[in-house]
């Protein structure tokens, strides 16, 4: 028999060369040659690998295949030591090339390195998007706040972050934990299991055992618990109100929440020391659906906007969001820095978006309308109100989150441009439930001087539109119909933003 050739055997059968070694039984030294139920260790060696090799070919992922390579390497080692006359070539195992889907041969560190290499493909996928709206993606290299190295289709490529709005890692989604939501004024938003300390000196624990021993930001809220629909609406409302001291917010039998003013002095086991009137008590996070503290110059509303820095928002899949002024990747990790002080090291697969937008870019959506107004042209008195409705132009979200302005007919929409902001984008296309086109006229007004203008013809379906601004002065969009009956002009302006 060849060494390591698989052979068949039956557990707990006897066989003949076990009846034959009866009365003479192997000493230690012939390890080798030990018989166990019924088999000896070169037959059971022998068959795991040929159970091995089988599970290899027909191994339906690449980790069970690397460890069918190993097990059978490690065996095939073990026979090699007991026969030296065992050929070489037979320490070697075969491997599944995927991408080239064929069978090859390759040794256990070749079946590794390619899951490995699978696997770094797919985590190190990265889609960024520049201040043009242009998608491109490519292998990630590296990253700090100035640059971003990849290896797109065209090779190395270096990209810095001045022009770019996004940055995703493919293959990871938010999938939020359960646990405590807290808010800084930074306007960072960290999904912690367990927090503790006072002041601006604070130790959190957040998923996968990571801790955070040094946090010194600014808390502005602690949300405890998950709440029910009208939980959640008097949260809200507690949390965004103007208050002039630090506050509980207790959960009264019923469900109902109440707010306590003090001060927080700690927390410390699951419990908040609180100062009422000079009176120091301690609750319970059982009690509570959270804490509110106050900041001068500072609410939920304003959080994030005191520092002129420029800003990244890096959303991380367990739903938290680290608004920080710098960031870089070393040692599989990304690090963070911002006004929370010491630099926070998180795994890199935690790794969901960077925002690289913050000051760049902004939607009209997120600003105030001055005006929205919608011209039919005709007065039917007391009915104009209720026509309104259904005439003035208004804010669409679609399936993706994103939010564009329609125009059920002519009107036009008024608002107020941020600072440093100079150019206007968008596209505008026809509704896709008109019943009719007509040729439209499209306005862009900055103050009382025309920015642009253009005409969207009855067989055209499209028209992009850019237009210089700036700062704080007023900018109108108008839409008008060429037709005496104005209609036909029911018209889109797909998420119009504003640029530096």
């Amino acid at each position: 028999m060849v060494a390591g050739e698989p052979m068949c055997c039956t557990i707990g059968t006897r066989s003949n060369s076990r009846r034959q070694n009866k009365t003479r039984r192997p000493s230690n030294a012939q390890g080798h040659r030990r018989s166990y139920l019924g088999c000896s260790w070169n037959v059971l060696v022998s068959t795991m690998i040929g159970k091995l090799r089988i599970m290899q070919t027909r191994c339906i992922g690449m980790k069970e295949f690397a460890k069918a390579g190993v097990l059978s390497a490690l065996a095939t080692g073990y026979l090699a030591a007991q026969d030296p006359n065992l050929e070489p070539a037979s320490t070697r195992i075969r491997f599944v090339s995927f991408q080239q889907s064929s069978v090859g041969e390759g040794t256990a560190e070749q079946a590794n390195t390619a899951e490995q290499a699978s696997n770094s493909e797919k985590t190190n996928t990265v889609e960024y998007v520049d201040l043009q709206g242009e998608k491109k993606s490519g292998r990630f290299l590296s990253l700090d706040d100035k640059q971003l190295i990849v290896v797109a289709s065209n090779g190395q490529e270096s990209i810095s972050t001045e022009g770019l709005l996004s940055i995703e890692s493919k293959g990871t989604a938010i999938a939020p934990t359960v646990g405590m939501e807290i808010e800084s004024v930074d306007g960072s938003r960290w999904m912690v299991r367990g927090i503790e300390g006072k002041d601006q000196q604070w130790s959190m624990q957040f998923a996968e055992e990571t801790r955070l021993e040094s946090f010194r930001g600014e808390l502005l809220s602690m949300k405890l618990k998950a709440l029910d629909g009208a939980g959640e609406a008097s949260w809200k409302s507690f949390r965004d109100e103007p208050r002039t001291t630090d506050a509980l917010i207790v959960v009264r039998p019923g469900g109902a929440l109440d707010r306590i003013d003090g001060i927080v002095k700690e927390i410390r086991g699951s419990k908040v020391s609180f100062d009422v009137d000079g009176q120091i008590v301690e609750a319970g996070f059982e009690k509570l659906a959270g804490v509110l503290w106050y900041r001068k110059g500072v609410d939920a509303k304003s959080a994030g906007n005191n520092s002129g820095a420029t800003k990244f928002r890096v959303d991380l899949k367990d739903g938290s969001q680290a608004v920080c002024s710098k960031l870089r990747f070393a040692d599989s990790n990304l690090l963070l820095s911002g006004d929370w002080g010491d630099e926070i090291s998180l795994p890199w697969n935690w790794l969901v978006r960077i925002e690289c937008g913050s000051g760049k870019l902004a939607s009209v959506s997120s600003l105030e309308m001055l005006e929205l107004r919608g011209q039919s042209g005709l007065s039917f008195g007391s009915f104009d109100s209720v026509l309104a409705k259904s005439t003035n132009p208004k804010w669409i979200t679609q399936r993706d989150g994103r939010k564009d302005l329609l125009f059920p007919g002519p009107g036009e929409v008024v608002f107020r441009v941020p600072d440093g902001m100079t150019k206007f984008k968008t596209r505008v296309q026809r509704a896709s439930e008109a019943d009719m086109q007509s040729t439209v006229s499209i306005e862009v007004w900055v103050d009382d001087q025309i920015a642009y203008r253009g005409e969207l013809s009855a067989e055209e379906n499209q028209l992009d539109v850019e237009a210089n601004v700036q700062s704080n002065k007023r900018v109108r969009l108008n839409v008008a119909a060429g037709g005496k009956l104005k209609a036909g002009s029911r018209v889109q302006w797909l998420e119009p933003r504003l640029s530096k």
